[in-house]
């Protein structure tokens, strides 16, 4: 009887282990910083795009090569970036840990985004 207890529990530990892995290969791997300069945002890119840096007014679609139309993309990552004043709402598309991240960008404040969600700190 514990044999097959311990059994059942390696199976269930094992499949545990594959869904997280097969969750994981679904979630691309970048880091954008964000930010407002006068009326525009700006985006740095710090891993896993082939820009460096983005600037623009208007609400758009972010992926790994830019700004994009999010139809027929095949990237990685995709979200869609809106802003209001100085609320931010980025909704993932694919790629991502998160449905959705909203967050406050101040003018001395910068948004550190990933695939797994947002921190905003004070700018240096």
């Amino acid at each position: 009887m514990k044999f097959v207890a311990r059994l059942l529990l390696l199976i269930c530990c094992c499949f545990f282990t594959i869904t997280a892995k097969a969750q994981d290969a679904e979630v691309a791997s970048f880091k954008i910083d964000v930010q407002q300069s006068g009326e525009s945002v700006e985006l740095t890119c710090h891993r896993g795009c082939y820009w460096k840096n983005l600037s623009f007014n208007l609400d758009t679609h972010v992926d790994a090569n830019g700004m994009t139309d999010p139809e027929g993309n095949t990237r990685k990552y995709l979200f869609s970036f809106t802003r209001n004043g100085n609320e931010v709402v980025l909704k993932s598309l694919r790629g991502t840990a998160w449905k959705e991240l909203s967050f406050t960008l101040g003018k001395n404040m910068k948004a550190s985004v990933d695939q797994y969600g947002v921190e905003t700190k004070a700018k240096k």
